[in-house]
């Protein structure tokens, strides 16, 4: 699903992509596939090879961009003013058409994945949830962890 808002009078635009794709497709010897894939995506197309060009072009037109991986889905989102609508389309569009996953920039993002999954041990909720997944039927994919962490995607073999 593609949500797209424009209006030639707002100061701002937006665009969303959704994928039916969500960490309960993640296969048991990757957990955390779906979440490590919404890092990655943003690491450069063939059209824009620069490591951080999407977000840095972003930014520099007063937007936002974010993603999410949920259950079922994941979303891709960005604000940007206006008159950079355009070419932000083009950039966003160029990361899913053709992306880059250069092997250093992967690792990196690696590691960044795995200093999120760290970071959510202190997190009560991620720690009700530990505890949730624990009691569920191992062959359930909501028992799978979905932040990923270098255990998990370890045998990614990056």
């Amino acid at each position: 699903m593609v949500l797209y808002t424009s209006d030639p009078d707002a100061s701002k635009a937006a665009a969303s992509l959704s994928v039916n794709v969500g960490s309960f497709v993640d296969p048991p010897e990757f957990q955390g596939l779906a979440h490590f894939l919404e890092h990655a995506i943003h690491l450069g197309s063939t059209k824009y090879p620069g490591a951080n060009e999407y977000q840095v072009f972003i930014q520099s037109n007063q937007g936002y961009m974010n993603a999410e991986t949920c259950k079922e889905r994941t979303t891709y989102h960005f604000t940007i003013s206006s008159n950079a609508f355009a070419e932000a389309l083009d950039r966003f569009s160029q990361l899913f058409i053709s992306p880059l996953f250069d092997k250093g920039r992967v690792q990196k993002e690696l590691h960044a994945v795995d200093s999120e999954s760290k970071g959510n041990l202190q997190n009560l909720v991620e720690q009700e949830n530990s505890v949730i997944r624990s009691l569920l039927d191992p062959a359930h994919p909501a028992s799978k962890y979905s932040c990923g962490n270098l255990e998990t995607l370890d045998s990614l073999n990056l």
